[in-house]
């Protein structure tokens, strides 16, 4: 076996005996594998260049909270959230659940998320979501979107209009399942 590890003052590198390698020695075998990588720095797949960095991976839940105008809906049966950030991309499960009303507080409807929408400019900034499902009847058709204005998910009453559904368009004993993803800053 003629591969191994150069130690330099501040890296390692890929070493043969014919003397260092560039991209020709495998770290693992399929069947001979790591168990653990902790970087404290990102990975580069696929190349050396900026866009080739990976330096954030998080998986994770949170509790979504529902407000309509800034004030919490009335305790829903239950609310659960999952996300996936890769880089400065989120990708989002959110499922929540009542029974009864959500109350009667006015202003537009908004979903907590786990990391704030991104905005690189002063102007609003709204993704659309991948998929909305709902389980109960909706007399309005909602259009969720991340809002970076709104701070959160955001819900308006038809494709393409800026009118913010409010607890009239959620109907009681009701549920809703929202994936989706979006680019945050954070």
């Amino acid at each position: 076996t003629d591969v191994g590890i150069y130690f330099g003052s501040n890296n390692l590198y890929p070493y043969r005996q014919a003397g260092l390698n560039d991209a020709t020695i495998d770290v693992g075998h399929s069947s001979k594998r790591f168990k653990d990588a902790y970087l404290s720095g990102g990975v580069y797949l696929g190349g050396t260049g900026s866009a080739n960095k990976l330096d954030d991976y998080e998986r994770g839940t949170w509790t979504p909270v529902l407000s309509f105008g800034g004030s919490n809906a009335n305790n829903p049966a239950w609310s659960s959230g999952t996300y996936t950030k890769v880089g400065n991309r989120v990708f989002v499960d959110v499922r929540m659940s009542w029974s009864g009303s959500l109350g009667s507080n006015l202003g537009g409807a908004k979903v907590t998320l786990p990391f704030a929408v991104y905005n690189s400019t002063s102007q609003t900034q709204w993704e659309h979501i991948a998929s909305f499902f709902t389980l109960a009847s909706v007399t309005t058709t909602l259009v969720p979107s991340f809002s970076d204005v709104g701070g959160g998910l955001i819900f308006a009453t038809a494709q393409g209009t800026s009118n913010e559904a409010d607890h009239s368009d959620f109907p009681s004993n009701s549920n809703f399942r929202v994936t989706g993803s979006y680019r945050t800053g954070s």
